[in-house]
């Protein structure tokens, strides 16, 4: 019966009932993974939480402390270097501001670990499921879009709370997953997640810059589907530009 489900049966057939406890079971190995995740790193950097698992914000690496403890706590999203240099703009907004935002729920290390890693595979999850529900596709493909993602260096990137490559690294599989897909949605979806790569670092900008106009370009649908990713672009850009 196993067998038939995995290797028989289309995704399009799936029900929602169904769905609903492939994204469960999803969100229960993202939790356990992400919590040993978290008890390894905390078992290195102690300094990263107090003696409640609180995180200590200061204490995140790669000049990200700083910033998410002066937006936390100060609402400026400004920092001060070792150096005593201020900066304003020198890191992009959506990696501090998403542990923030799970920080105002709770500090502890291991809801902010879980919860952000559960939004990214949530993204990752809805991005499948459009671009394959539009295929007949067998069931077991499903899970080896997945099989990347257990790949050890692969995990801890995107685990990790250090660096906005945790963002990147679904952002970008998801967006081109998502261009498998004859679902006509998917171009709202893509550029939703151009507007928000372009807020996770800079070394994406050509990324940005190149692919929507490869849509324009290269997908057979309407022209005003075609050009939401562009859109998404232009409104990032102009909304961190104003900032």
């Amino acid at each position: 019966m196993l067998k038939d489900f995995f290797f028989c049966k289309n995704i399009e057939d799936l029900d929602k009932k169904t769905l609903i406890y492939i994204y469960l079971l999803m969100v229960l190995l993202v939790s356990i993974l992400s919590s040993i995740y978290c008890y390894l790193i905390i078992n290195k950097f102690d300094e990263l939480t107090d003696n409640n698992f609180n995180i200590i914000f200061k204490n995140i690496q790669f000049e990200y402390g700083k910033l998410i403890h002066n937006i936390y706590y100060n609402f400026d999203y400004s920092f001060i270097d070792d150096d005593g240099i201020i900066y304003y703009l020198k890191r992009l907004p959506l990696h501090p501001l998403l542990l923030v935002s799970i920080a105002k729920i709770s500090k502890n290390i291991f809801f902010i670990f879980i919860f952000k890693n559960i939004i990214l595979f949530s993204l990752l999850f809805i991005s499948v499921m459009v671009a394959l529900r539009s295929q007949k596709i067998k069931v077991f493909v499903l899970f080896l879009l997945f099989l990347p993602f257990i790949i050890p260096y692969n995990l801890h990137v995107i685990l990790s709370i250090f660096f906005a490559d945790n963002i990147v690294a679904v952002l970008i599989p998801s967006i081109f997953i998502l261009l498998y897909s004859n679902n006509k949605k998917k171009y709202f979806l893509i550029s939703i997640f151009i507007f928000l790569l372009y807020l996770t670092k800079n070394s994406v900008m050509f990324v940005v810059y190149i692919l929507p106009l490869l849509i324009i370009l290269l997908e057979k649908d309407r022209l005003i589907l075609k050009s939401l990713p562009l859109f998404g672009a232009i409104s990032a850009i102009f909304l961190w530009g104003i900032f």
